[in-house]
């Protein structure tokens, strides 16, 4: 019940996204060796395309601070900083929004 991608290099698996029917992007990841190749912007394009369809007026996500700058490249605006508690320790992310205009 999701929209689900990989990106591949050859037979290589480099990335993944996902975004929920309510356009929360729950996974947008691509690996180190693969980053400013225009993989994580091709699986986000492909997210936008599923929002159009599916008539979803906006995108959420929760973005690490390193996938802040990412996402703000696509448009999502910082609603909120947060700090999350993952396996005992203490985490910064940011709760982003998008507005989605066809």
């Amino acid at each position: 019940d999701r929209f689900a991608y990989v990106a591949m290099e050859g037979e290589r698996l480099v990335g993944f996204a996902d975004m929920d029917h309510e356009g929360y992007i729950d996974r947008l990841f691509v690996s180190a060796d693969h980053q400013r190749m225009g993989f994580a912007r091709q699986l986000f394009e492909r997210l936008i395309q599923d929002a159009l369809r599916n008539d979803i007026l906006e995108m959420t996500t929760e973005a690490s601070i390193t996938a802040r700058p990412f996402f703000q490249s696509m448009g999502f605006e910082v609603e909120q900083k947060q700090s999350v508690i993952c396996r005992g320790v203490a985490l910064t992310n940011y709760r982003m929004r998008k507005f989605i205009q066809e």
